[in-house]
C-alpha cells in the first residue's frame, strides 16, 4: 500500500465523529454544448468551499449505491459538492431534437440509435464508439461549477474529482483538456496579437482520486500515463484506488503511478488497495465505511491546504478560450465563442492519447 494514505487500512474499521448538518442539495439541471440535459444535485457552499464533483461508473446512475449519502458527508465536511447522471442515464435523458440531431453534431446522428422518440436517449442506444464524447458532460458541469462560483457559492478554482470505472478514462481525458486550455488576454488594441495567459485552466484542478481507473473508453485504450501527464508534471496530485484481491486493477493502477510520479516525488499521489476484488466493493467500502470517509476527508482539507487558490471571478461567459495543441504547442484551437463557455462537440478527441 503507498504512503500516501497509510492510515486507510488501519482505519477502517473506526468510526467518524458526527458531523454538522450541511445544506440541504438542490436538485440542478446542467444544459451542455449539444442540447442535452443533465440533471444533478449540487450541495452549495461559500467563496471558501472548494468544489468536489462526483462520477459514477457509465451504465449506472447517481442515485445507485451510496453516492448521495456520500455526497451528504462531503457538504457537511465543508466542501461544495456537484453529482449528476452522466446522458442518457439516470434522469438525464432530454435532449433538445433540433440541437441534439442536428447536422452540427454528426456523432449524434451516427452514433447514438434514435428509437423514434427524438426527445429522449438512453444509454443502451449508444455505440461503444460514442462513450469518449460524454467527456462533455463533465465540461458542462464544471461550466455549472464556474456559475456557482461567480454567485458566491462555492470556488470552482479549488476543484475535486472523484470517478468510478470507466467514468475515470473520462475524467482523465478532460483533466488533459483542461491542462492546454488558456484565456485569452484583453488586447491592447485592435488587431493586436493573441495573447493567452501562462497558467492553464487545469491549475483549478486540486486532485483526483480514482476508484478502479480503467483505459477503457469503449472501444478506445488509451495510455493513462500519457493522459494525465500533463497535469502530474504541475504537481497535481491522483490517487488511485483498487481492490486488494483485483489484480488487472492493481496493475494499472500501480504502473500508472509509477509512470507519472517517478520516483514518489510527489507525495500526495500513490496507490491505495481497499479490501474487495471488484469494482462494487471498493466502490461500498469508500461510500459507507466511516473510518475511511474519515481519512479521505483528512487528506482533501490537506490538499486544499497546499495546493488551494483564492476564490476568483471566473467570468466564463465573457472570456474566450483557446486549447494548445499538446502535439504542436504553437499552434492554438479555439475552445469557444464569446458568451458560450461550451467547447466544440467533437474536439476532445485530441487529449485522449491511444494506448
Amino acid at each position: 500500500m503507498s504512503k500516501l494514505l497509510p492510515s486507510i487500512a488501519m482505519s477502517l474499521a473506526l468510526l467518524v465523529p458526527s458531523l454538522a448538518c450541511a445544506e440541504d442539495a438542490v436538485s440542478v439541471r446542467l444544459p451542455t454544448t449539444d442540447g442535452v440535459t443533465l440533471r444533478g444535485e449540487f450541495h452549495p457552499g461559500t467563496k471558501k468551499s472548494a468544489c468536489v464533483l462526483l462520477l459514477h461508473d457509465l451504465g449506472e446512475e447517481r442515485h445507485e449505491k451510496q453516492w448521495q449519502g456520500f455526497a451528504k458527508m462531503l457538504a457537511a465536511q465543508g466542501f461544495a459538492v456537484l453529482q449528476f447522471d452522466f446522458r442518457g442515464q439516470g434522469r438525464s435523458t432530454e435532449v433538445e431534437p433540433e440541437v441534439f440531431w442536428s447536422n452540427s453534431y454528426a456523432a449524434n446522428r451516427r452514433l447514438v440509435k434514435n428509437s423514434g422518440n427524438k426527445e429522449e436517449i438512453a444509454f443502451q442506444s449508444f455505440s461503444s464508439s460514442y462513450h469518449p464524447y460524454l467527456i462533455n458532460d463533465i465540461a458542462a458541469a464544471k461550466a455549472f461549477l464556474d456559475r456557482k462560483n461567480d454567485a458566491g457559492l462555492c470556488n470552482s478554482g479549488n476543484l475535486i474529482v472523484i470517478s468510478s470505472g470507466r467514468s475515470g478514462a473520462l475524467a482523465a481525458g478532460w483533466i488533459n483538456a483542461e491542462m492546454h486550455r488558456f484565456r485569452r488576454l484583453p488586447q491592447d488594441f485592435f488587431g493586436a496579437p493573441l495573447q493567452l495567459a501562462e497558467t492553464p485552466e487545469g491549475v483549478h484542478v486540486l486532485c483526483a482520486l480514482f476508484i478502479d481507473l480503467t483505459p477503457n473508453v469503449g472501444k478506445s485504450k488509451l495510455s493513462l500515463s500519457s493522459t494525465l501527464r500533463a497535469a502530474a508534471g504541475r504537481k497535481v496530485p491522483f490517487v488511485f484506488f483498487h481492490g486488494r484481491d483485483d489484480a488487472a486493477a492493481r496493475s494499472v493502477a500501480k504502473e500508472t503511478e509509477k509512470a507519472i510520479n517517478p520516483g514518489g516525488k510527489n507525495e500526495l499521489t500513490g496507490v491505495t488497495a481497499i479490501p474487495g476484488e471488484k469494482l462494487s466493493d471498493v466502490e461500498n467500502r469508500i461510500l459507507t465505511d466511516k473510518g475511511l470517509e474519515k481519512d479521505i476527508v483528512r487528506y482533501l482539507k490537506q490538499v486544499q491546504d497546499e495546493r488551494g487558490r483564492e476564490w476568483e471571478e471566473q467570468d466564463t461567459r465573457d472570456t474566450t478560450y483557446f486549447w494548445r495543441n499538446p502535439y504542436a504547442p504553437a499552434s492554438v484551437i479555439q475552445f469557444n465563442q464569446p458568451g458560450n463557455n461550451a467547447p466544440p462537440f467533437a474536439s476532445y478527441e485530441l487529449f485522449l492519447p491511444a494506448r
